[in-house]
């Protein structure tokens, strides 16, 4: 609640060293009383669940620390209200057209505005009946749109009738040949070949081209070298696009049209500066004397040249995002470069970081569904793939927001990426990330010093992990490590848990059952293990992915009614092995929407097993795959349609059906 009252008064709160390097005093104080108050109050938890009870001195000391962290909020707090009625004293409020306006806040379209003629020429290279191999560079200024160009001759009708094979990937500053290599094979005959060399992957790459290259001549010879050198946006093209961007389909007001053109100006034709200002201004205060205010701050920053000046205009946006946003997009950073991010998984990180300000009669993932467009509308996460129902599946980051967001991170010591050395003062970090490229030594030596909320790993291999007792998202799924009952799953105060784990005979302990506000557990393994039957007692958990190998999942524990607990939160149940459906199971988990399941064992009665699946009125996506035949158990499966499934695949061996449903 602590950082909930916190966001009350910052969503109001303009800082007077937004401009600068520093962050604001006010704002870290702030932070730090509220992760103090936090730590107070779940370290008090911990020690009850871990100890089972409290003594009387432990009481003591917790109350001592409530205390101090009280008296500091409310001299905050004071401080706070004096400089809330100083800024509504000065405040000059105008109603002249204020609310009048409104904006399309829809998923917009990838817009290629003023580069009719480049598109033109780059048709021509690649579809005008030249037969060598042609490499055809885009360069250009941070945010000048070469990716966006390139994405839009990709998708292109001409390009897509006129190649057999077409791939795309992306190869960012720190970049992995055999990745590459993996995804581009991925994409032209649908094998990952995640278990082969870079020699191997190369080579089947190559004979796979090679035998379909009926049209596309594979010879080593270039032709002579074209390149596209993207230019800035003339007027009539900027003002298209920052006309669209702001008001979509709707026509531009004449009282805001003057100051438009002045503001459009300030962004000197460069795209990404065009959309996310033009997002920025769609949603804020659509009257004449904010947007001169905006024309005012841009004024100040125009003199700065290409990249520098790009990302201090970019920082304006964020700057006047509404403070429950801010958190969400810093966040963005700790994901890697050019990455696409899955959207369910970012959006359970930011349940598990508590950046979601809790509303009546909406879940969580609503709510995380509504920051998340609000960044899309402002242009600050960019939408990379649509699902089947229009949902947005993958997201990402332009470079340069994302320099922002690491310069701002920084600033205010949202997260630390850890580098080549540990530095000192590294444990009062609240999120660590690891990068590949880190060091085994200081990855070592910082599990040492940590005393983090947060620890997301993208190494390769990860060390022995200490108890965290203040840990709540733990993220090391494409990873390697060992993880014992006395580490990882006795951080009692998990909400994440995303974990690979490699270890022959290991078993997920039966402490995990005090794990108690786990709502996502992500377990990756070649093997199939068994889940501990306690894990029915652990009513938060909401999504539960067992990948790789899968998981045996055991009867639930008899007993009286009474005594038995409904998993009314859980809502995702993936790789399930011979998941032993009945009548008990069904009632433990009636809100259950996606259901991925696998069965092997013969002796297993499937159709009395499936039949229950009628049962699970909110099911929404279902997968079944078994594996020696067994077409008549999945015949034998039937739903109504109007109020199950809008997605069901089962697999037989060699049969695939596919069931479609929309409410």
């Amino acid at each position: 609640m602590a950082a909930y009252a916190a966001l009350e008064f910052l969503d109001g709160y303009k800082s007077p060293v937004a401009d600068g390097d520093e962050a604001d005093p006010l704002e870290m104080r702030i932070a730090d009383a509220t992760y103090a108050a936090e730590d107070a109050i779940e370290s008090h938890i911990v020690d009850m669940i871990q100890l089972g009870r409290s003594t009387s001195n432990e009481v003591s000391f917790f109350y001592e620390d409530l205390q101090q962290v009280i008296e500091e909020m409310n001299v905050i707090k004071n401080e706070a209200m004096e400089i809330a009625a100083e800024a509504q004293l000065q405040r000059k409020v105008s109603l002249t057209h204020a609310g009048s306006l409104t904006s399309s806040s829809n998923v917009k379209e990838r817009m290629m505005v003023g580069f009719d003629d480049v598109q033109l020429q780059l048709l021509d290279w690649l579809t005008g009946g030249n037969c060598k191999r042609q490499i055809i560079p885009i360069v250009g200024m941070g945010g000048i749109g070469k990716t966006t160009l390139a994405r839009h001759i990709f998708e292109h009708a001409l390009v897509k009738e006129h190649f057999d094979i077409r791939a795309w990937t992306i190869i960012s500053q720190t970049y992995n040949v055999r990745e590459t290599l993996s995804q581009v094979l991925h994409q032209v005959t649908g094998n990952l070949g995640s278990d082969l060399s870079e020699e191997d992957l190369g080579e089947k790459l190559y004979k796979y081209l090679l035998c379909r290259s009926s049209r596309n001549n594979l010879a080593t010879e270039l032709t002579n070298s074209n390149s596209i050198d993207m230019r800035f946006l003339d007027d009539v093209s900027s003002w298209s696009l920052f006309s669209k961007t702001v008001f979509g389909g709707e026509g531009f007001p004449l009282q805001l049209k003057e100051i438009g053109k002045k503001i459009m100006g300030k962004c000197k034709g460069l795209p990404l500066s065009i959309v996310v200002i033009g997002g920025f201004l769609a949603k804020s205060e659509l009257t004449l004397e904010y947007w001169e205010h905006i024309e005012e701050n841009l004024s100040s920053i125009v003199n700065s040249e290409n990249d520098e000046y790009c990302l201090r205009v970019l920082k304006l946006s964020y700057d006047h995002l509404p403070a429950y946003l801010k958190p969400c997009f810093l966040y963005m950073g700790m994901f890697g470069e050019d990455e696409k991010i899955r959207v369910a998984e970012l959006m359970r990180l930011w349940v598990s970081e508590a950046f979601l300000k809790p509303i009546i009669n909406k879940s969580l993932e609503t709510i995380a569904n509504e920051y998340l467009k609000e960044l899309v509308d402002r242009n600050l996460i960019l939408v990379h793939e649509l699902g089947k129902l229009g949902n947005i599946k993958f997201c990402r980051m332009h470079d340069l927001l994302r320099d922002l967001s690491f310069q701002e991170a920084e600033k205010q010591r949202f997260y630390y990426v850890l580098g080549q050395h540990c530095p000192r003062g590294i444990n009062s970090q609240r999120r660590i990330v690891i990068p590949r490229s880190t060091l085994d030594k200081t990855v070592r030596d910082a599990l040492q010093l940590l005393f983090t909320r947060s620890f997301i790993c993208h190494y390769v291999t990860v060390p022995q992990l200490l108890d965290f007792r203040f840990l709540r998202t733990l993220t090391t799924y494409k990873c390697i490590g060992e993880y014992s009952e006395e580490n990882v799953f006795q951080s009692v105060n998990l909400r994440y848990l995303s974990v690979a784990v490699l270890r022959e005979g290991f078993q997920i302990p039966s402490s995990i059952s005090l794990l108690w506000n786990l709502h996502t557990l992500i377990v990756l393994s070649l093997r199939e293990h068994t889940a501990p039957v306690e894990i029915w007692n652990m009513h938060q958990l909401k999504h539960i992915e067992f990948a790789g190998g899968g998981m045996y999942l055991p009867d639930p524990p008899s007993g009286h009614s009474d005594d038995i607990v409904i998993m009314e939160n859980l809502e995702t149940l993936k790789e399930v092995v011979d998941f032993n459906l009945n009548e008990g199971v069904v009632k433990r988990i009636p809100n259950i929407k996606k259901l991925y399941i696998r069965y092997k064992d013969k002796v297993m009665d499937r159709v009395k097993c499936l039949s229950y699946l009628q049962c699970l009125s909110k099911l929404e996506s279902l997968r079944c795959f078994i594996e020696d035949g067994g077409v008549e158990y999945l015949q034998s499966i039937s739903f109504n349609s109007r109020t199950h499934s809008r997605s069901c695949i089962f697999d037989a061996k060699t049969s695939i059906w596919r069931k479609f449903w929309k409410r």
